[in-house]
């Protein structure tokens, strides 16, 4: 039995440099450098980048393009799927960044995420040095695969890749961020990260997620009374007049209880606390 017979391509993924992420129903996912064919006379449409990049589909069971844009099976230019799944797997690239909810509204309904008070995770292969090639709620479900599961797989790998860095801030902060020091604010969701900043501080402390690239945590003991008010209230401040709008994360203060090991909105601020999973 081939191939095309066992394993159904489910979403395939195009970008500027002329890879196609694929990914299969086994949850398989494969980056197919097309490239290659440029220089062969039967692919040449492919020379025009819009048409690659908006032209690229599934037909025929695997990825093709659509020349005619009737989605004629016939016409289309389409490639062998058992090539395809011989491809190494690049399924523990999978990694995930930190998005504010707000920005990313319309988009939660399509992309497989995990809600963080009023930030969310996304989940992402990597492309080239900056592209992304986001995975959908469709993906996960042909995979089988819970959210929290993917989620697991993803901090996992991104902390491999990408490990966390902290180093001293001012006002008495340390700040949170990756080896990159760019979307390093989910290292603080990276294992065992939360507990060794409350071994180092010998007390709760507050985190704030200044940006998409990186985290303050402050000692509780250095804010008295309504000092959590006055630090919530500087981070709106700088969220407004500061931060830049593609960078905003979030606009509340969590802290850390390490008895449940979890994230949650810093008591006093809200009627309701929430609970953010770790």
């Amino acid at each position: 039995m081939c191939i095309r017979d066992r394993y159904d391509i489910v979403q395939v993924v195009p970008f500027e440099d002329y890879t196609v992420y694929v990914y299969f129903e086994d949850g398989k996912i494969v980056c197919y450098d097309a490239k290659p064919l440029l220089d062969k006379k039967v692919f040449e449409p492919l020379r025009d980048k819009d048409f690659f990049l908006n032209s690229c589909t599934i037909l025929n069971g695997t990825l093709a393009w659509d020349v005619t844009g009737t989605r004629d099976t016939s016409k289309c230019l389409d490639i062998d799927p058992d090539t395809l799944y011989e491809l190494e797997n690049v399924k523990d690239k999978i990694m995930f960044e930190l998005r504010s909810v707000k920005s990313q509204r319309e988009y939660l309904g399509i992309l497989a995420n995990q809600t963080v008070g009023d930030m969310v995770k996304l989940y992402y292969v990597p492309s080239g040095e900056t592209g992304r090639a986001f995975i959908t709620k469709k993906v996960v479900e042909e995979w089988g695969m819970s959210v929290e599961k993917l989620d697991s797989v993803a901090v996992y790998n991104t902390a491999k890749q990408k490990p966390y860095r902290n180093y001293e801030g001012t006002l008495g902060s340390r700040i949170i961020t990756n080896s990159d020091f760019k979307n390093g604010a989910g290292a603080i969701f990276y294992p065992e990260v939360m507990d060794k900043i409350a071994e180092d501080l010998g007390e709760p402390f507050y985190i704030i997620p200044a940006s998409v690239d990186e985290a303050f945590v402050f000692a509780q003991g250095a804010f008295k009374n309504d000092g959590v008010k006055a630090l919530a209230f500087a981070v709106r401040r700088a969220n407004e007049e500061v931060i830049p709008s593609e960078l905003r994360l979030s606009d509340k203060v969590y802290e850390y209880d390490k008895d449940t090991k979890k994230i949650i909105e810093a008591a006093g601020l809200s009627s309701r606390t929430k609970e953010c999973e770790r």
